[in-house]
Formats: C-alpha cells, structure tokens, sequence
C-alpha cells in the first residue's frame, strides 16, 4: 500500500490486457477493505480461516453473507479456500458462494494427475440446500 499509486497503474494495465485479476486471503494480513478501494479486482479468495469456522456458528456465517454481499455489490466473484467438510460446503451453497475448493474436491496433485481428474469428468456430490431454505436466503 506504500506505493498503491503506481501499483494501481500497473494493475490497470494488467487487467487492459484481458487478466483477471484476485485478491488473495481476503479478511486477514495485508489484504483489506483498503485494496477493494485503490484496486479493481475480479475476484476475491475469502480466506480459510472464515470457513473454517462458518459451520460453527450464526455469527461466522454472518460475516461470509456481509464478504459475500459486498463482493457482489462490487461486481466481484468470490472463492471460498479451505473448503474441507460436506457442512462447508452446504452453508456456502445457502450463501450462494460463487466458487470453493479445498480437500472436499481434490488434494493437491501434479499436472499428469490434474490431466486424469479433468479427463474422468468426475461430479462431486454436493449437499442438496433445502428449497425452503434457499427462498429465505438473499442474494
């Protein structure tokens, strides 16, 4: 942020060029509200930590609704990182979180691996989120 001025500039550049640009670890460290007003991202990678805990209780899921409305408001996508558990995944369903990953999909794997996984089409099962619960949650 020291030198958000031309870091601005060369970001702006990159994305004139057709790059989509993320902004990693979004909530913790050095990624903050600051650089969602100096930077034009894309997207936004909500950092593990919060989904983690977003099975745990209201208030956790409460503040990925407040990073997810945000980003939406902003024209960003978000992906949820760290994603390791069924539950997980079914709150970020409720919360109409754009992307995820983590363990609940794959491990990390080499390119020979990713090649395999990618030629299997394989479907990941995923919770089914209640109909009645979709309606009662904003979008």
């Amino acid at each position: 942020m020291e030198n958000a001025g031309p870091a601005s500039l060369l970001l702006a550049q990159i994305k004139a060029l057709g790059v989509h640009l993320l902004l990693d670890d979004f909530g913790t460290g050095y990624s903050s509200l600051s650089y969602l007003h100096n930077f034009r991202f894309d997207t936004l990678k909500l950092d593990r930590s919060f989904v983690a805990r977003i099975d745990s209780s209201g208030k956790h899921a409460e503040i990925v609704r407040t990073i997810l409305s945000l980003a939406r408001a902003l024209g960003m996508d978000v992906v949820a990182e760290g994603v390791e558990t069924p539950a997980q995944v079914a709150q970020l369903q409720l919360l109409h979180c754009d992307y995820a990953q983590g363990y609940y999909f794959a491990r990390p794997m080499d390119a020979a691996q990713l090649a395999g996984l990618l030629e299997s089409r394989r479907a990941w099962p995923l919770p089914l989120a209640s109909a009645s619960s979709l309606l009662h949650q904003p979008r």
